[in-house]
Order: C-alpha cells, then structure tokens, then sequence
C-alpha cells in the first residue's frame, strides 16, 4: 500500500517510475541538462510500531536536482497520508 502510495505520489510530481523489486522504485526526472535518477525504497522504521519510512537515494545527476524532487515527492507522500487519515 506504502508502495503504491509512493508510485502515484512520484507520477504526480512528474517522476518516469518503474518497479525495481516489492519495496524499490527506480525514477528518473527532469530534461536534457537538469535530469536526475534515483531510488526510493520503502523500509520499516526501527520503532517496533509497524511504522513504514522512504530512503531516497540518488543514483546520478546534480545534488540540487536531486534535493528538490526527492522534498517534492516526500511532501506528495504525506499529503497522500493525511487525506487517508
């Protein structure tokens, strides 16, 4: 459910998304120049609680390009989480 979360909230912000294995989206964004790839894994937080995080990590292309989509799709996510609350 994570995972499908993370696909839309990715789509949404304009990510070309593939399934990388059950808990690992291979992205890629932007155009000619500013284009960045990177993988966001879904991993269960060491709390005990059953609570479920996204490591993002940047595969190739420019750090500030990088920092941007990843905060984008982050907040995509947790605005996707709290209209599900």
């Amino acid at each position: 459910m994570v995972v499908l979360a993370l696909r839309e909230a990715a789509q949404g912000c304009g990510c070309q998304v593939h399934l990388a294995g059950p808990f690992l989206l291979s992205c890629t964004h932007g155009a000619a120049g500013a284009r960045v790839a990177f993988e966001a894994e879904v991993c269960q937080l060491p709390s005990g609680q059953g609570l479920s995080g996204v490591k993002f990590r940047r595969l190739w292309g420019a750090p500030l390009a990088f920092r941007d989509i990843a905060a984008k799709v982050s907040k995509e996510l947790e605005l996707r989480g709290e209209a599900g609350r």
